[in-house]
């Protein structure tokens, strides 16, 4: 009777399992040597940990000379939602436009990909990161969610701050996201006003929850072979 107890005790502490890290990027390998930032021509971008990918397909880049803006690049990062033990390190950055502060603000509308996987029965996703912008940097954030990468849903937006903020996409409305080989997140980024405007994003964080469910039927399988175990003495 303990046993069983103690089994029960324990399908009750699974329903409520923790949120798992799927992936991270922190960023950190990246470096600013040179007149242009290392990673200006660089779309994608590995996690630090678990798998995925942060895509930044249709940005449009160039390479920094003087008086003129790259694209995308990195600047100094933050703490704020590292994963520990990560320092600072640096931040993707991601600017208005190419060359001078005169020349189209052409990346107003270029978006951003988080995609990750939560096959093996996870569901709920959180994304969470730091932001930051210039003043003149992108203000708004559109967030969209898919299990295709072609048909995209909706999710709200934010508006980014100027200093480093906590941002959290809490996706668990959407379940297309759930127990998907493949998850996209896509922010769009809008309101910059000057190439140079910029906005960085640090120490991305994605998490989700052990469906329940599967976690349930392997409680109650133990108590099943525990109650037929003593069926049988």
């Amino acid at each position: 009777m303990k046993k069983l107890a103690f089994l029960a005790l324990g399908l009750a502490t699974l329903q409520v399992a923790p949120a798992a890290l799927l992936a991270h990027w922190n960023f950190n390998t990246l470096t600013a040597t040179g007149a242009s930032p290392a990673n200006w021509n660089q779309t994608v971008y590995a996690p630090a940990s678990g798998s995925g990918s942060f895509n930044l397909a249709g940005w449009t880049t160039g390479p920094r000379s003087f008086n003129s803006n790259p694209g995308v690049g990195n600047q100094p990062g933050t703490t704020l939602n590292a994963v520990s033990p990560d320092p600072a390190g640096r931040a993707i950055q991601l600017l208005g436009g190419i060359g001078n502060v005169s020349a189209p603000v052409v990346n107003n509308g270029a978006t951003a990909t988080i995609q990750f996987s939560t096959a093996g029965g996870y569901y709920n996703p959180i994304v969470t990161f730091a932001s930051a912008r210039t003043s003149s940097g992108f203000n708004n954030v559109a967030v969209s969610v898919s299990n295709d990468g072609s048909n995209f849903v909706s999710a709200g937006s934010f508006a980014p701050t100027t200093t480093f903020s906590l941002v959290t996409l809490n996706l668990a409305a959407y379940d297309v996201l759930d127990n998907t080989a493949t998850a996209y997140v896509r922010l769009t980024f809008t309101g910059a006003v000057t190439t140079s405007g910029n906005n960085r994003l640090d120490n991305i964080q994605v998490q989700a929850v052990p469906e329940p469910m599967t976690l349930g039927a392997l409680a109650l399988g133990a108590i099943g072979v525990m109650r037929r175990r003593r069926g049988n003495r």
